[in-house]
Parts: C-alpha cells; structure tokens; sequence
C-alpha cells in the first residue's frame, strides 16, 4: 500500500493515461467533465494506480482550467461464445 507523498514504481504506475478537464470564466460559465470517471473513460482506463490533478487560473477569476489525470491499467476480457 503506498500512503500520501509516496510514489509508485514505474512498473506499478500503469501504461495507461487518462485525462479530464474542465472550464470556467468569470465563475459563472461553466463546461467540460473532470471527473475521475470521465477520464477513465477517456484513457481506456479500467484498473487505476494514481490520479493528479493540474490547475491553471489566470487572475484569479478571469478563467479556471482543472484537470485529472489517471494512470492505470486496461485489461480486456475476451467473451467466450458457446454453441
């Protein structure tokens, strides 16, 4: 388990990056999805292994982005057919 201020190896970090962003001016309009959810979905993302967030804010309240980003793993079932 790897607690707070602590950084998985390489090879536990996953090869998958998914990323979400969203925006707003002026603190009223508002767009975008920076959910962790969202970003799975972006990234093809199934088993996650670390999310960050990233910020940019000019002026304080002129413009806003925020972003997540996920790293992981995919894994894909292969359906198994019968007949």
């Amino acid at each position: 388990m790897v607690g707070p201020n602590q950084v998985l190896p390489l090879a536990q970090q996953g090869s998958k990056q998914g990323e979400a962003c969203s925006s707003n001016v002026f603190g009223v309009v508002s767009w975008g999805d920076a959910s962790i959810d969202a970003a799975k979905k972006n990234g093809g993302v199934t088993h996650i292994a670390s999310v960050d967030y990233r910020n940019l804010c000019i002026l304080s309240i002129l413009y806003n982005k925020t972003c997540t980003i996920i790293l992981g793993n995919c894994t894909k079932s292969i359906p198994l057919f019968v007949s």
